[in-house]
């Protein structure tokens, strides 16, 4: 009696597991999106099964039903078994597609039972040549015609990377329209990231700043790294290379990790800003590099994986806490870079939440990491921009300083010489007058002497306010040295330049100055030369200006000179 009562127990165990364990997947409805909410799966234990072996376990009730539309089962995990049945309940065969729509998989066993008997088998995976696929896709798939009746499809997965199982079957017209979909929206992806690679790299070589060819490298290694991850560059990159393709996505994980470190330490100058976060970010980097290599000299692929996949997440959080010290450090361009890796790592760790299976797999979360490095890309291209332009304002600026005298904000003799070269130039080819005034502060040693150089600045600021207020448009003033100011008067001759020359030495004369506690009036003494007829330099009028300007003081300063000593012997 108990024996009976057991066997009708198990019987009956037997059918409500076979029956909770999948709906039959119907080809005339066949659902647009994963089936995995209709399959069963088993994974193995101890030794492998074949294909015999996991058909009793599934009439033993050993499959577990799956209530996910996408089977996770994590990195590194045993070899799994997903059993569903097809039901085509037309009268003739009709055709579909089976594909396990994810690009990682080591090695996938597809079998098709009918009555219990196998009668068809294939094996695929990455750890083949692209060519053996049966279908031309960067996926795993079949296409295959089912008989009137129920068809029972058992699938044997094996591999190291993230064991995600989006496993679809549609009718081949829809495949293939889904692959075309797919295909435009990574050619609008590429597209936009070459472009941004190409654009940034005409820029390196056409200003030489090494900030763009690192971002340059930077996009170039996601993309690598992208396409590896996606299947794309196993089908069209490296497409005989199969164990390569087994190290592919963890190195290159690791090469665009080093490279984004390398990025964050030139954008934001860390060598210099933070020297000692510098030589950690180097040592690390180092280190993981190291890790790295050794895991694929040593031919482990899940070792490899496992550092490719720690070393994300510290990348993660120092590309975050990199961005808020430089923020902090008065780096303006440092919000765009922060604001990148902010979207970049919450797209990524939306991506491998869902590898993992923490959170449900669906094809927007699969994606998202693309949406973020598109983003990313954009906002640092605008980090870049904005950086370059405040380097060049502050260039801009370096120059214009390197022009002005600090103490009287007048040109010094280098913005003299640049300002005055292309008017000499032409007044010489045009034989326009053109006339030179070199001034100089009487007794203003006494002065420095007396009350100090302080107020000695005081007098020199007050006197270049005189000349900058006096001065013509067409004119150039600068502070030659000392207490010495020079002005090139462009179109006018001696007599016109002896007017002037005689209307600053009054408005100097006139000054009145509080220097601790008194008042005291400064006088200047002027010389004056005319170029002759377009000859000679302008070195040359200067120092013809100069040479009256100190006859000027001889004869008793406080005067203006325009004629040479010999002249005013006679």
């Amino acid at each position: 009696m108990k024996q009976a009562f057991a066997a009708v127990l198990a019987l009956a165990l037997l059918c409500w597991a076979q029956y909770a364990c999948a709906e039959a997947v119907d080809l005339a409805s066949a659902p647009s999106g994963p089936i995995g909410s209709r399959v069963a799966y088993l994974q193995e234990q101890g030794a492998p099964l074949d294909l015999h072996q996991a058909m009793q376990a599934y009439a033993a009730g050993r499959f577990t039903p799956s209530s996910h539309a996408v089977l996770n089962f994590g990195i590194g995990a045993r070899p799994a078994w997903v059993r569903f049945d097809v039901r085509n309940a037309e009268s003739r065969p009709l055709a579909a597609r089976l594909s396990v729509a994810i690009s990682w998989l080591d090695q996938l066993d597809i079998y098709v039972v009918r009555d219990g008997q196998p009668v068809f088998s294939r094996r695929l995976g990455d750890r083949q040549p692209f060519a053996d696929r049966p279908v031309a896709s960067r996926f795993f798939g079949i296409d295959r015609t089912f008989e009137p009746g129920l068809t029972s499809v058992y699938l044997r997965v094996e591999g190291v990377d993230p064991m995600v199982l989006p496993i679809y079957l549609t009718g081949i017209p829809q495949a293939e329209a889904r692959e075309v979909a797919e295909g435009y929206t990574y050619g609008l992806l590429y597209g936009g990231l070459f472009g941004l690679l190409g654009y940034n790299l005409m820029l390196f070589f056409s200003l030489k700043s090494r900030h763009y060819l690192v971002y340059t490298l930077y996009l170039g290694t996601f993309v690598m790294m992208n396409m590896a991850y996606t299947g794309h560059a196993q089908r069209y990159l490296w497409p005989d290379s199969p164990h390569w393709q087994q190290f592919a996505i963890p190195l290159l994980m690791m090469l665009f990790i080093l490279v984004g470190f390398l990025f964050a330490t030139v954008f934001l100058n860390t060598r210099r800003v933070f020297p000692r976060v510098h030589r950690v970010i180097v040592g690390l980097c180092v280190m993981i590099g190291a890790a790295e290599l050794l895991a694929v000299a040593a031919g482990s692929q899940l070792a490899a994986l496992l550092v490719a996949f720690g070393s994300v997440v510290g990348y993660s959080c120092g590309m975050i806490l990199l961005g808020v010290m430089a923020l902090r450090a008065g780096n303006k361009s440092a919000r765009y870079y922060l604001g990148a890796n902010i979207s970049h790592v919450s797209t990524a760790t939306v991506v491998a939440l869902a590898v993992a299976g923490v959170i449900p797999f669906t094809q927007l979360a699969y994606h998202t990491v693309e949406v973020g490095m598109m983003l990313d890309a954009i906002l640092l291209a605008m980090a870049l921009a904005d950086q370059f332009r405040t380097i060049q304002e502050q260039k801009i600026r370096a120059e214009q300083l390197a022009k002005v005298d600090p103490l009287t904000q007048m040109n010094n003799r280098r913005a003299f010489d640049e300002l005055t070269g292309p008017r000499w130039n032409n007044g010489v080819r045009r034989h326009h007058a053109m006339s030179v005034l070199v001034l100089d502060l009487d007794h203003f040693k006494t002065i420095n002497d007396r009350y100090g150089h302080a107020r000695g600045d005081q007098v020199l600021i007050e006197v270049a306010r005189v000349l900058h207020d006096g001065v013509r448009d067409s004119d150039i003033a600068a502070r030659w040295g000392g207490e010495e100011f020079v002005l090139f008067l462009d179109e006018t001759g001696l007599a016109a330049a002896v007017g002037i020359a005689e209307r600053f030495r009054r408005a100097i004369a006139d000054l009145r100055l509080e220097l601790g506690g008194d008042s005291i009036s400064i006088t200047a003494s002027i010389g004056v030369a005319q170029a002759e007829g377009g000859k000679g330099s302008l070195e040359h009028l200067i120092h013809t200006a100069d040479k009256r300007l100190y006859l000027a003081k001889s004869l008793g300063r406080d005067r203006v000179c325009a004629q040479d000593v010999e002249s005013v012997a006679v």
